[in-house]
C-alpha cells in the first residue's frame, strides 16, 4: 500500500523522505488494523500515526472526519525521532 499522487507531492514538498501511507486500497484494511476504521459507516476516523523502523507507533493522533490536525505536534514528534537516530 503506498499513498495517493497527492500526498507524495506534498511529502516532497515537506522534504520528507521517509514513506507516507494512506488508506487507499484496499478500503479500511489499514484503518482497522490502527483501530481507527468506524465500523458504523464503513469510513476511517482521521488518523496521523508516526511508525519508527522497528515498527513501534511513537505518535499517534485521532480525531473525527474534517477536524484538522495539530501539524506542530506531529512535526515535532518526527524531529524528536530523527535526532534519535
Amino acid at each position: 500500500m503506498s499513498a495517493p499522487p497527492v500526498h507524495k507531492i506534498w511529502s516532497a514538498e515537506q522534504g520528507y523522505l521517509f514513506p507516507i501511507l494512506a488508506d487507499f486500497w484496499p478500503h479500511g484494511e489499514v484503518s482497522a488494523r490502527y483501530g481507527v476504521l468506524n465500523m458504523k459507516n464503513g469510513t476511517p476516523d482521521r488518523g496521523t500515526f508516526l511508525v519508527d523502523r522497528e515498527g513501534i507507533i511513537r505518535y499517534a493522533e485521532i480525531g473525527p472526519p474534517g477536524k484538522p490536525r495539530d501539524q506542530q505536534q506531529w512535526q515535532a514528534a518526527i524531529e524528536a525521532l530523527a535526532s534519535q537516530h
